[in-house]
This record gives structure tokens, sequence and C-alpha cells, in this order.
């Protein structure tokens, strides 16, 4: 039985070929990092696992609400790696909006920035 390549394996193929090489560059304001490919698999695999010690069910619902953010990739990238369906959570949209994707969607983990704590 072959496997089937999803977009979250390409990525962890390129951890692995290249792990010193650098995968994300962030420059805001102060915050001034370059992340490799191999960090950011280590943190990816870490988050992946609290989300399936959190819902270890497949296929579970994670809705994201962040802005663009190197936290926005990260959770990402991790719920893929845990097998879930992200839920894109738009901070930008109205509370009557993001509360009827939620109800639609029923995401059994919501990740958020902290400036959309309040959404």
């Amino acid at each position: 039985m072959s496997h089937v390549m999803m977009p979250i394996d390409n990525f962890f193929r390129s951890a692995a070929r290249w792990p010193d090489r650098i995968a994300v560059e962030i420059n805001d304001g102060a915050d001034q990092r370059k992340i490799t490919y191999g960090d950011l698999a280590y943190s990816v695999n870490a988050l992946a696992n609290a989300l399936q010690t959190i819902d270890p069910a497949p296929q579970s619902c994670v809705g994201i609400c962040a802005y663009n953010s190197f936290e926005h990739l990260l959770g990402w990238l991790a719920t893929y790696a845990a097998g879930k369906i992200w839920v894109p959570l738009n901070p930008r949209n109205g509370r009557e909006e993001l509360d009827r994707i939620i109800d639609l969607t029923a995401p059994s983990i919501v990740i958020f920035d902290a400036d959309c704590g309040e959404k």
C-alpha cells in the first residue's frame, strides 16, 4: 500500500534534508529572528503532540484565530502534523461571523493570538 504525500510531509522532508537552512525570517519591529527548518520542525512536533494530547481523535477540527505571525504558521503546521483539520478564524471578522464559523465547524481546540482573545 502506497503512502499518499500530504503537504505537511513535504515540510518534514525539507526539515530532514536541510535542518540548518533558514525556514522562516521574522522582521517585525524589535522581533528579528531566523528560524531553521530543524528548529521549526521541533516546535511543530511539540505543538502537534500537545494537540494530540488534548484531543486524540483523528481529523478533529482546530480553529486558529491569529494575525499573520510565526505563531500562526506554527499552529497551522502543527494542526496538519497532528492529523487535524484547520479551521481558519480571521480575527478581522466580526464576532457574529466567528461565532457562525465555530458553530458550523465545532472545533475541539481553538488557538488564538493574545490580541484575538477578546473576539
